[in-house]
């Protein structure tokens, strides 16, 4: 379930929110990316703790900071000179964050070419894309649970 729907969900906002350049867009992106990379291994008993707390809410106030403090003009640039890249490197890095799904099957001495695995994934990463861009973030969350289906219950199916 959690591959079908809360990871589709949680990798379209962090990673294909932010593809339509706005503020609001990207700290949505920005604040699911803390909670999936850094809170998601924490315990939650310590999730609750004063500093973890304290430590949500500075990174809240700096990224509104930071997103605030930045010029229009700013955003424009990215929607629009600099779009390609920003598309690519989003796209690129979601690829590339799926190397820990394959980095046990890789030898120790190869280890530098495990990136290979994940070009499956910067492919679809691509795919999704396109799709927020033409069709919108629903359809986009809908297709990569549609992708993440097979494999999850070949998964489910074999253990």
């Amino acid at each position: 379930m959690f591959f079908i729907v809360v990871a589709p969900i949680a990798e379209e906002l962090i990673f294909r929110l932010p593809l339509k350049v706005k503020r609001l867009n990207i700290f949505v992106a920005l604040v699911m990316a803390y909670g999936i990379f850094y809170l998601s291994h924490k315990s939650v008993a310590t999730l609750f703790s004063l500093a973890e707390v304290l430590k949500a809410i500075t990174f809240i106030l700096i990224c509104l900071e930071i997103l605030y403090c930045l010029k229009d003009e700013f955003f424009n640039a990215i929607s629009t000179r600099y779009f390609s890249l920003y598309f690519y490197a989003l796209t690129i890095t979601f690829g590339l964050l799926h190397v820990r799904n394959y980095i046990d099957l890789v030898p120790s001495n190869l280890v530098l070419l495990a990136p290979i695995f994940a070009i499956p994934q910067i492919i679809a990463g691509f795919f999704l894309g396109y799709f927020r861009l033409k069709r919108g973030l629903f359809w986009s969350i809908l297709l990569h649970a549609v992708i993440n289906t097979p494999t999850t219950l070949f998964y489910f199916v074999k253990h």
